[in-house]
């Protein structure tokens, strides 16, 4: 064998080991973005299931299965490295813990003693624990984005392979990019705007009626007896149940309005430019689809609408406040209802 052959098999060896130590070092880099993106959605199901318990102890529905798996969560999140890895996380980590127990705290005065002095206290921590669960997905979006460009920098140190692995990583990064930039505004069930982008969204509308005099309505509207669907078909049957129920109201606003899945069964829906006659006409049309799609399994289902249009000094919480307030009248005054503001405050 002359020194070429000896060249050529020393370059064909240290080719062979680099586009090994990239394919490794490539299925590594995806299995670790992968469980990135699983533990942001898993931390997203704590904020979300935290949101859905307080909502449902607020109405007198007791969520002890919820309580007890987010519970079981933070006790499996608490004690794991891979997913709390920085001090900057693990102090986010114990105060959203924190927080949850402060909740937990009021949630059995509230059981006991029901007053508004709990239920405002409740409201409150709501949207506070919403603030701090927010902080700790977008801490961990943020370890897994510094995460992306050591595993960069590591790979493009391979000479040979160089313009290959550069590319890689960029497009894996643009992939991942896109898929916690997805997980971060749509809600993973149903595919709707989650809050996170409802509140960002609606300060934008709030600030557009204020400048140009115009109006906006949002719609909240939650299932009538969504518990009992739960308790007698399961929740795989009530996660299902929601999707479908997603479709049918996607079905009857237009392309430019929002659908967002503002906790548990409830969704709101916001109609940009729209006064209130228009809302009113808007869910009474969702309403009816409702009323008259054929569920699988269930076959019917009824939804409760509140309606509240943009009034001059509004802000996020008061408007929301107004529609949530006009859903749960429909549902004192008996269900599969809309109700909303007096028309004459809007003349």
């Amino acid at each position: 064998m002359n020194k070429r052959s000896n060249y050529l098999f020393l370059l064909l060896i240290l080719i062979s080991t680099v586009a090994i130590i990239d394919m490794i070092s490539r299925f590594y880099i995806a299995n670790s973005f992968k469980n990135d993106a699983s533990d942001i959605n898993h931390l997203g199901i704590i904020r979300g299931s935290m949101q859905r318990i307080i909502k449902n102890e607020i109405i007198g529905i007791e969520k002890d299965d919820l309580i007890t798996n987010v519970d079981n969560i933070f006790a499996e999140y608490a004690f794991n490295d891979d997913i709390i890895q920085t001090n900057n996380s693990k102090k986010l980590f114990v105060a959203m813990h924190s927080e949850w127990e402060n909740i937990k705290d009021i949630i059995r005065l509230y059981r006991i003693e029901p007053n508004e002095e709990y239920r405002q206290d409740l409201y409150l921590k709501s949207e506070k624990i919403w603030d701090v669960s927010n902080n700790v997905v977008t801490q961990a979006q943020f370890e897994s984005e510094l995460k992306l460009k050591y595993y960069k920098s590591f790979i493009l140190g391979s000479i040979i392979n160089l313009l290959i692995v550069f590319l890689i990583i960029y497009y894996v990064k643009i992939y991942i990019k896109d898929k916690l930039e997805v997980f971060a505004v749509h809600d993973q069930l149903t595919k709707t705007y989650n809050r996170h982008y409802f509140n960002e969204y609606i300060n934008n509308e709030i600030n557009k009626a204020y400048r140009d005099k115009g109006s906006f309505s949002i719609l909240m509207l939650d299932i009538d007896n969504f518990k009992r669907i739960n308790d007698k078909y399961g929740h795989e049957k009530g996660d299902h149940i929601l999707k479908e129920l997603a479709l049918v109201v996607h079905n009857c606003i237009r392309t430019y309005d929002i659908l967002v899945r503002f906790g548990g069964e409830e969704f709101i829906v916001i109609l940009p430019e729209t006064n209130l006659y228009d809302a009113n006409e808007t869910a009474e049309r969702i309403r009816v689809a409702v009323q008259n799609n054929v569920f699988k399994g269930v076959h019917q289902i009824t939804v409760s609408v509140g309606v509240a249009t943009y009034i001059k000094e509004d802000t996020s919480d008061s408007i929301i406040k107004r529609a949530d307030e006009a859903m749960y009248q429909a549902k004192k005054n008996g269900r599969n209802r809309v109700e909303s503001q007096e028309i004459k405050d809007h003349k």
